[in-house]
C-alpha cells in the first residue's frame, strides 16, 4: 500500500539538503537539469552545492557549519537566504563566520532575516547615518502648480502629514493645499500677501506723458489734467500696489505703492530699482521664456539690450528670466544659439535663434500678467 512515500522522500530530502547538495557537488546547471530538475532550482543547487560540498581553504569552517545546519535541519531554502545575506559582507574573509552565526539560527526565514540584518550592519560597521534634509520645489509644466520634494525627522513629517489631513478634513480641502496653508500661517488661513491692483485707462485719459522721475500726467475726457497718482487713488481704496498701464501701448506708466508708503531704496543704475523690480514681477510673473515657470520672485531682472552693448537701465528694456534661462539667452544677437527675449507690442517674446515665429510664454501663471490680463478684460487682443 502506497503510505505517501513520495512526499515522504521529498520532505526527507528537503530537510536534508546536504546529502543533495553532496550528490550534486560537481555538476554543472545543465547535468542537473538533465537529471529532471527546473532551471531555477537547478541554479540554487549548484551555487549551494558549490559553497557547502567542494574543497575550500576553510575546510574546518565549512565542516562546523554543515554540521550545524543538519543539528538544525536547516532547508534549501534557509540555506538560499544565509548565502543571499553573506553576499552583503564588505569583508569576505567573515564568510564562514557569517554562516556559522546563522546556522545556529532556527529555521525559520522570518527570524533568520532579522539576526542577518543586525549582523551585516555590525560586520560592515555601518552607522546607520542619516542622509542630508532636503527641500526643494519644481514647477509643474503647463500648469499653476508646483511640485515639492522634502525630507526630514520622520516624527516631523508623520506630525505634519497627520495635521495637515486633519485641517484638510475639516476645511474640506487637499491635504497638499493644507500641509502649506499651515506651513505659512499659524491658523491655516496662508501667508498674507500684498495685492497688486491692475488699473487700466480705460479710455478715460486722452493721452499722457510723463512729468519727472517716477512721475505720469494723464489729460482726461471731461477736460480736466491729474497725475497718475491721483487717478489711482481716485480709482481704488486699500491695496497693497497699484498698477497703471496702457492697455493699448503695452506700456506700464507707474507703479504705486497704496499702503505703508515709506521710501524704497534705489540701486545703482546699473541694476533695476525695487520699484522696477516690482513692476517687472506684475508684468512678467513667471519667467518670459516659453515654458519656464519659474516664479518672477525667484528670477532674475534681464536687461534685453544688454547693458555692456549700451542697454539702458529702464523699463522698456527688462523683462524677468530665471537663472538658467539668463544664462543662455543670446545677449549678442550675433552669435546665436538659443535665441532671446525681445519686447513686442509691450509683451516679452522670445525669437528663435535661425529664424521663426516669436514665441510667448503660455505658462498659465504668465498670462495673468499685467498687460495681457487688462488686454483680455478690455476685449482687445492680445497679440498687438
Amino acid at each position: 500500500m502506497n503510505e505517501k512515500e513520495a512526499l515522504k522522500a521529498f520532505a526527507t530530502g528537503w530537510r536534508s539538503p546536504l546529502d543533495v547538495l553532496s550528490d550534486a557537488a560537481g555538476m554543472s546547471v545543465i547535468d542537473l537539469c538533465h537529471e529532471g530538475l527546473d532551471a531555477t532550482m537547478a541554479k540554487t543547487i549548484a551555487r549551494l552545492a558549490d559553497v557547502y560540498c567542494t574543497d575550500t581553504n576553510a575546510s574546518r569552517k565549512q565542516a562546523a557549519v554543515c554540521a550545524i545546519l543538519t543539528a538544525m535541519e536547516h532547508t534549501f531554502n534557509t540555506m538560499n537566504e544565509i548565502e543571499s545575506f553573506v553576499r552583503k559582507l564588505r569583508d569576505k574573509n567573515r564568510k564562514w563566520e557569517l554562516r556559522q552565526e546563522l546556522a545556529s539560527c532556527a529555521p525559520v526565514l522570518r527570524t533568520l532575516r532579522k539576526r542577518a540584518r543586525e549582523l551585516v550592519a555590525e560586520y560592515n560597521g555601518d552607522t546607520a547615518q542619516n542622509p542630508e534634509m532636503k527641500l526643494s520645489s519644481k514647477a509643474v509644466p503647463d500648469s499653476s502648480l508646483s511640485d515639492m520634494k522634502l525630507r526630514g525627522p520622520a516624527h516631523l513629517v508623520k506630525a505634519a502629514m497627520d495635521k495637515a489631513t486633519s485641517f484638510a478634513r475639516e476645511h474640506g480641502i487637499e491635504p497638499a493645499e493644507a500641509l502649506l496653508r499651515l506651513a505659512t500661517s499659524g491658523d491655516g488661513t496662508g501667508p498674507e500677501l500684498a495685492p497688486a491692483i491692475i488699473v487700466p485707462l480705460n479710455g478715460e485719459a486722452l493721452s499722457w506723458e510723463g512729468a519727472g522721475p517716477d512721475k505720469v500726467r494723464l489729460a482726461l475726457t471731461n477736460g480736466t489734467v491729474m497725475t497718475g497718482a491721483d487717478f489711482v487713488s481716485a480709482k481704488l481704496a486699500d491695496a497693497g500696489f497699484a498698477l497703471l498701464v496702457d492697455e493699448i501701448t503695452g506700456e506700464d506708466l507707474e507703479l504705486y505703492r497704496l499702503r505703508d508708503p515709506n521710501n524704497e531704496q534705489l540701486g545703482p543704475r546699473r541694476f533695476a530699482t525695487l520699484k522696477e523690480r516690482l513692476r517687472q514681477r506684475l508684468k512678467t510673473p513667471v519667467c518670459a521664456w516659453p515654458g519656464c515657470g519659474k516664479p518672477a520672485d525667484e528670477c532674475q531682472m534681464h536687461h534685453i539690450t544688454a547693458y555692456k552693448d549700451g542697454g539702458e537701465s529702464e523699463m522698456d528694456n527688462y523683462t524677468m528670466l530665471c537663472d538658467f534661462d539668463n544664462g543662455r539667452n543670446d545677449d549678442d544677437r550675433d552669435r546665436p544659439r538659443y535665441g532671446h527675449i525681445e519686447k513686442i507690442g509691450g509683451l516679452d517674446y522670445w525669437v528663435p535663434a535661425y529664424g521663426g515665429e516669436p514665441e510667448l510664454n503660455m505658462h498659465p501663471a504668465a498670462r495673468g500678467g499685467a498687460i495681457r490680463a487688462v488686454r483680455e478684460a478690455a476685449g482687445l487682443p492680445v497679440h498687438l
